[in-house]
C-alpha cells in the first residue's frame, strides 16, 4: 500500500517540478532598473531602448524601456498605451492609476482580438518610460505578481 502512495505522490509531484519556472534577478544599471524574469530571457540594449523578453510555459514577460522626449508623465503614459492598445478591437478590462516606487504609473488589463490576456504597467521614472507586459491566453497570477513586484527603479 505504501508503494501505491509513493507512486501516486511521484505521479502528482514530479510534473510540478519539471514545469517549475526558474526566475533570474536581472539588474540593468545603464537603464536604472532591476527585475526578476524567467531565465534564458532575450535582451536587446542600444542607445534608444532596452528590451527584455522571457517566457514561462505559455506566458510572455516583457520589459521595454525608452528614454523620454517630454517630461509630462500623463502624456507619456497615454502615448505608451496608444502604441500597444487597439481601441477598436481590444477590450479594456481595467485601467487605473497607480504608483510604483513612488513614481507615477498606470496598470492596464485587456483582452486582445486574438484572445490574449494582457496586463501592462507603464511607469515614468528618471526620464524613462518603463513598460512591463505580461501576456498569455491564461495568465498565471503568481508569476505575474513575481514579475511586477520584483521591479524596482535604481
Amino acid at each position: 500500500m505504501k508503494k501505491y502512495y509513493y507512486l501516486l505522490f511521484l505521479f502528482l509531484f514530479i510534473p510540478l517540478i519539471s514545469f517549475a519556472q526558474n526566475w533570474q534577478k536581472t539588474k540593468i544599471s545603464s537603464w536604472d532598473f532591476e527585475i526578476s524574469i524567467p531565465e534564458n530571457y532575450q535582451k536587446v540594449i542600444d542607445n534608444d531602448a532596452c528590451v527584455l523578453i522571457g517566457k514561462s510555459d505559455k506566458t510572455k514577460f516583457q520589459v521595454i524601456v525608452k528614454k523620454n522626449q517630454v517630461n509630462e508623465a500623463n502624456v507619456l503614459i497615454n502615448e505608451s498605451m496608444a502604441g500597444f492598445v487597439d481601441e477598436n478591437s481590444d477590450k479594456i478590462l481595467n485601467n487605473q492609476n497607480i504608483k510604483v516606487d513612488n513614481y507615477p504609473a498606470k496598470e492596464l488589463k485587456l483582452t486582445t482580438s486574438k484572445g490574449k490576456n494582457v496586463v501592462m504597467r507603464i511607469i515614468i521614472a528618471k526620464n524613462k518610460t518603463f513598460m512591463l507586459i505580461v501576456s498569455a491566453t491564461q495568465i498565471d497570477e503568481e508569476d505575474m505578481k513575481t514579475f511586477f513586484n520584483s521591479f524596482s527603479v535604481e
